[in-house]
């Protein structure tokens, strides 16, 4: 066998008995010598390091250990919390349109019992204050997460969704928030056919609908994505 691997190299024996040794151990110790071959399959094959061209990167070299299988971990991992995360974002988005969206329900309702009118306008400035502004802000939140994990950086969906979120802060916390805590008073105090209320409650409907058309238009760019 020694002389057939001498006659491919095209070379004579080894003068030294190290170089000897050296083509000995380098044939006999290959996985594909004749002597080993059948005990190995193609997965077998696969996993020898040896066997394995470019199986090792210049920091698996130096600290001994292979990365294609731990990156594949690692990578899987990254995308799991990633998707995790973007399920939460979802559902947050959803908590707080849709409690947006219930608000005309609730006008509606109180404004055909007028006994209950009290308890609906209370129930919009719970959800408003308890539900709907703290999944706006978690949302907020977990969407820069998202764009900075995912190095989406600062495409033009992104950079609209963040003015229309903006404009939509100012609008349903700086104004809607505070025309709906008047509002309550007003009913309280002077009823519901006083002007004051009536001046009231017609901002506050104004306020609503912008804020609810402002969600929806940031609901609509994260999703079909328009802007490069």
């Amino acid at each position: 066998m020694e002389e057939i691997l001498l006659a491919i190299i095209g070379g004579d024996e080894p003068k030294s008995a190290v170089g000897h040794d050296f083509l000995y151990g380098a044939f006999w110790h290959c996985p594909f010598s004749s002597s080993r071959t059948p005990e190995l399959n193609a997965s077998a094959l696969f996993e020898r390091e040896e066997c394995r061209p470019h199986a090792r990167s210049p920091e698996g070299r130096a600290n001994g250990r292979t990365l294609p299988h731990s990156r594949g971990r690692s990578q899987n991992s990254l995308m799991s919390w990633y998707s995790l995360l973007k399920f939460v974002h979802v559902l947050l988005a959803i908590t707080a349109v849709g409690s947006n969206i219930t608000y005309a329900a609730w006008n509606v309702r109180g404004a055909r019992e007028p006994q209950h009118l009290a308890f609906a306008l209370k129930g919009i400035k719970f959800l408003d204050n308890r539900v709907a502004n703290p999944a706006y802000g978690l949302l907020l939140l977990t969407g820069l997460i998202l764009v900075a994990v995912g190095k989406l950086g600062l495409r033009g969906w992104i950079v609209a969704a963040l003015i229309l979120f903006v404009v939509l802060i100012v609008v349903a916390v700086g104004f809607y928030s505070r025309v709906a805590t008047r509002q309550i008073e007003a009913l309280e105090t002077a009823g519901e056919a006083s002007p004051a209320y009536q001046q009231l409650a017609g901002q506050a409907r104004i306020y609503g609908i912008v804020s609810a058309a402002i969600a929806l238009a940031i609901v609509f760019i994260m999703v079909v994505k328009p802007f490069p």
